[in-house]
């Protein structure tokens, strides 16, 4: 059978036949496997094939989905974490903010909250112009950040404890909490929120709208943006969908009424 080849008469009638590739059926006639190895490889590639349709999903998770190591559900959101990564994963928002020049509110460690503009961005430090001084400071020590157009919706979201002790920040990698990708990304596709708390004791719940290898990005306001780093988690974890759906109803709902409580004070007037 060492004559044979892909365009030989004999392996397309045996493909035709049995529904296999050229390739398997040349594998075949040359005994490097047997025609029920060969069905049966044929068959796993359709179903292969069929699930990574369906499911817009690379091969290798839907293998994983067939070999029951994920669900549909799972290699979906494994996917979406994947593309996300090669998009975003090694943004650095302390660099956009160098480049953007702009005087920025900046938490860090000591519960001190304060206006800096970034001067320059090192690979394990910053330095910060605050008033006429110029400092370096370890990344670490800083909390978040945020504009200044967002200040006040900031500080009526994150809530501090009261008569909180400064802490210093958790510099032993190993030691951190940490948050999967995975959960993250769910979060994101149902557009829901995080609830979140730092390791001085604010705590808050927004909409996750983002994440990097390093930060957190959740939407303030209409635009707005908060950037928190995940060195400086004490925990987080999702807010059901039921919580954040029933929260925006009633949001909805007071919004509609002190309306309406507007329009009757009008008038009133007249």
């Amino acid at each position: 059978n060492a004559h044979l080849s892909i365009e030989s008469k004999e392996v397309k009638e045996l493909a035709k036949v049995e529904g296999l590739s050229l390739e398997a059926a040349l594998a075949v006639l040359q005994e490097l496997t047997t025609l029920d190895k060969a069905r049966q490889n044929q068959r796993s590639r359709v179903a292969l094939n069929k699930v990574a349709r369906e499911h817009n999903l690379p091969h290798s998770l839907a293998g994983q989905v067939l070999k029951e190591q994920l669900t549909v559900e799972e290699a979906i959101t494994r996917s979406h974490v994947l593309q996300y990564r090669r998009r975003h994963y090694d943004d650095d928002s302390f660099e956009e903010w160098r480049e953007s020049g702009e005087a920025r509110i900046v938490a860090r460690h000591g519960l001190k909250v304060e206006t800096a503009r970034l001067v320059e961005n090192l690979k394990y430090d910053v330095k910060l112009r605050l008033g006429d001084e110029e400092v370096v400071l370890p990344k670490h020590t800083i909390k978040y950040h945020h504009g200044r157009d967002v200040r006040k919706p900031v500080q009526k979201l994150i809530k501090a404890e009261r008569g909180a002790a400064p802490t210093e920040p958790i510099t032993k990698v190993t030691r951190r909490f940490k948050i999967r990708d995975d959960e993250l990304q769910r979060v994101m596709d149902l557009k829901s929120h995080l609830n979140v708390s730092l390791l001085e004791g604010e705590k808050f719940a927004a909409e996750l709208i983002g994440y990097t290898r390093y930060e957190l990005h959740f939407r303030v306001g209409d635009e707005g943006r908060l950037v928190v780093f995940r060195h400086a988690l004490e925990h987080a974890e999702a807010v059901p969908l039921e919580e954040v759906l029933a929260a925006e109803r009633y949001a909805k709902k007071m919004a509609k009424k002190k309306a309406g409580r507007g329009g009757k004070k009008k008038k009133k007037k007249r």
